[in-house]
């Protein structure tokens, strides 16, 4: 076992060893909460009163849908999401990750091209490592450099062969083109530009992934429903452990695509299916979510406050560089003794030179709490 050793010295000596600890009390600047839903009591009390009336919901699924079935609820909530979103059909799954893990790993035969953005999300890297298609990169919403790549296709990739080797049962012999990206970057807090890569897909015949994880809720429904281009995206992840407080996750798609991932996405296949009551949770936010529109926009006064004083992206999502990596840990340090919660990023999160102090705006964030973080913020450059 010397190698789990080293591996874990050499993260130790960078000073980016991961280790599990108490949430600490002081200002929530690190959590994905954007809405601020998992403090606030109404919802909460929302929850609980659903809990009270659904005690059966509670327990566990005692096993994977297609095995123990699927509650008629479960798929109503489906149905909602759906028409929520304006597409099809909707599939919950536990997690963001596994979703797109199980996305991904499902449509990706061994001719096909998955073509990423740089940053994209390591649930997409993963699902894609679970195949043997090919994996390019462009740069950081470049659309120049993805219509490079989409253009050098035949430079990069070998044609697929006649025989039938290697085929998994179903297969198409005809390769696919799909292009990964998020509609609003985890990491980074900035945009992709969403409608130009829709466009080059199009014209280049490939198929959009989009996750939208961190602008669900924040933005409507998604950046896809407010710029109405989810009938020309093939699949769009939006997860609910976010700005909705909750936990889980939905592919939105159509009807021919939620049935591919029901018979060929592992992580639906053999896991365990959530508690009903997840679901009935989910279309409790969102119905609360519309019935409360103050939420977005006191969220959205708040980067504008942070824009003020600091420039950054119109999102929640806001990132401090320190002058030098090594001084992440001090200041992060420095921060929670001061009563600001926040989260140091290091390689391999993000690339190395790219260390950073990652701040998410809630909309119940005060501003005397924001002019804090950002007096203490100026004091340490």
């Amino acid at each position: 076992m010397k190698d789990l050793w080293d591996k874990l010295e050499e993260r130790k000596r960078l000073g980016s060893l991961r280790f599990l600890k108490e949430r600490g009390e002081g200002i929530d600047f690190y959590s994905n909460d954007y809405l601020g839903l998992s403090r606030n009591l109404g919802f909460r009390e929302e929850i609980v009163e659903l809990a009270r009336n659904n005690p059966e919901a509670l327990l566990g699924a005692t096993g994977s849908r297609l095995i123990s079935g699927t509650g008629k609820r479960v798929l109503e909530v489906e149905d909602f999401i759906a028409d929520k979103h304006g597409v099809e059909r909707a599939l919950l799954f536990p997690s963001g990750y596994m979703a797109n893990v199980g996305l991904v790993s499902s449509l990706l035969g061994r001719h096909d091209v998955l073509i990423c953005d740089e940053y994209i999300h390591r649930s997409v890297i993963d699902g894609w490592k679970m195949t043997n298609a090919k994996r390019l990169k462009f740069r950081h919403n470049d659309v120049r450099d993805l219509e490079r790549v989409l253009g050098c296709l035949d430079c990069f990739v070998v044609p697929p062969r006649n025989d039938a080797e290697g085929t998994r049962d179903g297969e198409d012999r005809a390769r696919k083109i799909f292009i990964a990206v998020e509609s609003l970057y985890s990491m980074e807090g900035d945009f992709a530009p969403i409608k130009e890569i829709v466009e080059l897909a199009e014209k280049y015949q490939a198929h959009v992934l989009l996750d939208e994880a961190h602008a669900f809720a924040v933005f409507g429904w998604g950046l896809a429903h407010q710029l109405q281009l989810q009938d020309r995206i093939l699949a769009i992840t939006v997860t609910y452990g976010k700005a909705m407080g909750l936990h889980g996750a939905s592919i939105l798609g159509s009807k021919d695509l939620i049935s591919h991932l029901i018979n060929f996405a592992s992580p639906f296949i053999y896991s365990t299916a959530q508690p009903e009551f997840h679901a009935l949770s989910i279309r409790t936010a969102y119905d609360f979510i519309e019935n409360n529109p103050e939420l977005p926009m006191r969220l959205f006064e708040n980067i504008r406050l942070f824009q003020s004083l600091k420039t950054g992206p119109a999102s929640p999502i806001q990132c401090f560089f320190p002058s030098a990596a090594a001084d992440l840990q001090d200041i992060q340090s420095k921060l929670s003794e001061n009563g600001v919660l926040t989260y140091p990023i290091f390689p391999p999160t993000v690339p190395k030179g790219k260390e950073r102090i990652r701040i998410c705006l809630h909309a119940d964030h005060q501003e005397s709490e924001i002019r804090l973080l950002q007096q203490l913020l100026t004091e340490m450059i």
